[in-house]
């Protein structure tokens, strides 16, 4: 814990004391993915539920050689059954603030790595019809992550040639690719201290509150830039989250998403 607070104090004072020299590129993002997934909410049942999930996300990027900011909005769902006759749905929107600082440890311009911190408030329903007195509850977690970033940019080149009696004409691509990982440095759960019986709507804001738990997530993908400034990308992501041993009823969920995304140059 003392390392990890020891990284995010260093990169402030860099931040703090840096000046960002190269323009940067500004783009509206949106991205929408779909997957599988798991989840276990010993609120609602003891099974541990299987299916699919979704997500869409929409926001603001901004990105330079000095560093990526983002601020996002996400809304994901997992839907999954067990025991055939078992119908649990995970709904969850959240808010993502995130900056990753360059660092200078490639010589080489085309090799990036990136050092950050991410920030992400997040309100999210449990349904579960299967069992009726306990079939609803809301939850509300809030992490600060340290977030890192490795980014490698390649061009294929122009390219005309004969293939038997075919001409082929090969345009100029410009790609790039990345790796990103988020770590928990602190978690905030909301989590309810009581069977998730509804009885008035004030029991929405009975909870447990404390900190602990865990949560990580990882981005895999390959970015095509475009002619005209704008981007296409498609991704790899796994995220997962358990609720941790201070909570009463645990809570345990892992998603794996292939996501399309386009970014939409603004400057």
């Amino acid at each position: 814990m003392k390392f990890k607070f020891l990284l995010v104090s260093v990169l402030l004072v860099s931040l703090l004391f840096s000046k960002d020299k190269h323009p940067s590129d500004k783009y509206l993002f949106s991205e929408t993915g779909s997957g599988y997934a798991h989840i276990k909410d010993t609120g609602t049942s003891p099974l541990r539920y299987h299916g699919i999930s979704a997500l869409l996300n929409a926001g603001y990027v901004q990105n330079s050689a000095k560093g990526h900011f983002e601020i996002l909005g996400n809304l994901s769902l997992i839907s999954g059954s067990a025991a055939t006759y078992y119908l649990h749905q995970h709904i969850s929107g959240e808010m993502i603030v995130s900056y990753l600082h360059s660092l200078p440890v490639f010589e080489n311009e085309d090799l990036r790595l990136r050092l950050g911190g991410t920030f992400r408030p997040t309100l999210a329903a449990s349904i579960n019809q299967s069992y009726q007195n306990a079939a609803f509850n809301m939850d509300i977690m809030c992490d600060l992550s340290l977030s890192s970033q490795f980014e490698f940019d390649f061009e294929r080149p122009e390219k005309e040639g004969k293939f038997l009696f075919i001409k082929y004409h090969l345009p100029r691509r410009v790609y790039e690719t990345f790796f990103r990982m988020s770590l928990p440095i602190l978690l905030f759960n909301g989590r309810p201290e009581f069977a998730y019986v509804i009885d008035s709507d004030l029991d929405l804001f009975t909870r447990h509150y404390y900190l602990g738990g865990f949560q990580m997530g990882t981005k895999l993908g390959i970015k095509r830039y475009l002619d005209n400034g704008n981007a296409i990308e498609l991704s790899y992501d796994w995220t997962m989250y358990t609720s941790g041993k201070k909570d009463i009823y645990l809570l345990e969920k892992a998603a794996h998403n292939l996501n399309f995304a386009f970014y939409f140059k603004l400057n």
